[in-house]
């Protein structure tokens, strides 16, 4: 790799990233090494990763998004771990393996989409077949910086903003918790949350209690800028001690992306958001049973050019801004409880799932054996995929991007009632072992130049609208009447 402005990446007008140059072709070990320099490397990594982090205290490495790209994007630690792990060597051979079974349905599903023009930007910055997601991440904000900056476009907001976010799937009619309102102003919401007017006297259909509070312009776990609550009652009992001052320090926190590479570049997108808060409806929890605990299941799909590949099981016992597991009620729940989880789905529909105990056991891609068994086989046993694959499609493909996380909400035992929750444009969900496999899958088809990008004569900016008001009308137009969609050499 070059010089960087960054350590250890390789420069592009001073913020752009390189990647392995190496052929796909052929058995590798961390990247082109030979068996006996994959461990040599793994050692000297090893030993600086054990210099340089505590790991008792995550919070003083979390941050390092250098040790993220070693540790967790290129996973050169997994790839050490698996010559002497069976569990982390059978991890990275169906990754592998799993790869390979995708890329022709990627391929085939890329050939047949139409691409927004607004992401189509992101083909400039995609110059190889790319081997870092992280990479691949940062390109694309980069890109979106330019439309920013160049063009006045912003429809980043489809998830930089929540509140468009959800306008965008209430206009799209994706099932999703129901929004009770929106607000612009602090005072005003502060006023209509004591009153009760926030969640009462509405038109909205089919909600219940508990009830969640986001802050529109904050989407960084790190800022923990949602609160769950349960009833009226805690409403009142918190307004004094806590909650009104809560709502008071979200308001007044501005986005920041700390945790990311791209830090620079998605905070000059979230300079161009306007503050905001909606109360929304809560979902459907499940009875775990093994934590004897109600607890939210939410998969964090990954959509490659309109194909579901796999999704990141989001756990409701991880703190966001540390990655640290704990137990909500303070009981110990070491066998039940775990930090990382990947569904992929098989010939059949079924879901294989993979579970990582703990951070660490992700670094080094070690899951659990799969014949251990765990309590959300339900996700495979009652076919849960059936519905939450073909739903976070249909919502990449509104979209018209060749990249999109949908997280979808599910609920044992109702395997139809499947619910969109958010999406991300730059995800930091950890993939494991299928990180550099979804940069391929992900980069490979801009190589083609043979993509479908929806050609529209109407501005897809929506910076003339009010701060809260956001409609998808171009980008819906080109999708459902298929407006002047051309193939096109991107």
């Amino acid at each position: 790799m070059g010089s960087p402005k960054r350590p250890g990446l390789s420069p592009k007008m001073n913020r752009r990233r390189g990647g392995s140059s190496h052929s796909d072709d052929g058995p590798r070990y961390c990247g082109c090494l030979s068996k006996r320099g994959a461990t040599i490397l793994g050692s000297v990594v090893l030993l600086l990763f054990i210099l340089t982090i505590k790991t008792d205290n995550w919070d003083t490495w979390w941050p390092n998004w250098g040790a993220q790209y070693f540790a967790l994007d290129y996973g050169y630690l997994g790839k050490v771990a698996s010559l002497t792990n069976k569990y982390a060597s059978k991890h990275q051979d169906f990754a592998a393996k799993f790869y390979e079974e995708q890329r022709p349905i990627v391929l085939e599903s890329a050939r047949n989409f139409n691409l927004h023009w607004y992401w189509a930007e992101t083909a400039t910055n995609v110059k190889h077949k790319e081997t870092s997601y992280y990479n691949m991440a940062w390109n694309r904000v980069s890109a979106l910086v330019t439309r920013f900056e160049r063009d006045k476009q912003d429809g980043f907001r489809i998830e930089k903003d929540k509140c468009a976010m959800y306008q965008f799937f209430e206009m799209n009619k994706l099932p999703s918790p129901p929004v009770l309102g929106y607000w612009d102003s602090t005072d005003t919401f502060l006023t209509d949350l004591a009153s009760g007017k926030a969640y009462s006297q509405l038109g909205v259909k089919d909600w219940h209690w508990p009830i969640v509070i986001k802050f529109c312009h904050l989407t960084q776990g790190w800022a923990l800028s949602s609160k769950l609550i349960k009833n009226e009652q805690e409403i009142q009992n918190t307004w004094n001690n806590s909650l009104k001052e809560w709502v008071e320090e979200k308001w007044a926190l501005w986005p920041d992306d700390p945790h990311r590479p791209w830090r620079e570049e998605a905070n000059i997108l979230g300079n161009g958001l306007t503050r905001g808060v909606m109360l929304q409806a809560g979902g459907d929890a499940s009875w775990n049973e093994d934590q004897e605990r109600w607890t939210m299941v939410e998969l964090k799909i990954e959509v490659i050019w309109g194909h579901a590949v796999l999704a990141n099981i989001e756990f409701d016992n991880k703190k966001a801004e540390t990655g640290k597991v704990r137990a909500d009620d303070g009981k110990k729940h070491d066998r039940s409880t775990y930090a990382t989880g990947i569904v992929t789905r098989l010939p059949g529909g079924k879901a294989r799932i993979e579970l990582f105990r703990s951070l660490v056991d992700t670094v080094f891609r070690t899951p659990v054996p799969l014949d251990e068994g765990s309590w959300y086989d339900f996700i495979s046993e009652e076919g849960h995929l059936d519905c939450a694959f073909p739903l976070a499609e249909r919502t990449a493909r509104l979209a018209s991007a060749d990249n999109l996380r949908v997280d979808v909400f599910l609920t044992k035992g109702k395997p139809k009632n499947c619910m969109v929750n958010e999406d991300s444009l730059t995800s930091g969900s950890l993939y494991v072992g299928h990180m550099t496999h979804l940069a391929q899958l992900w980069s490979e088809p801009f190589l083609l130049q043979v993509l479908r990008s929806c050609i529209v004569g109407v501005s897809y900016s929506l910076r003339n609208s009010s701060p809260r008001a956001f409609s998808f009308t171009v980008l819906v137009v080109c999708i459902l009447h298929r407006a002047r969609c051309d193939v096109v050499a991107l």
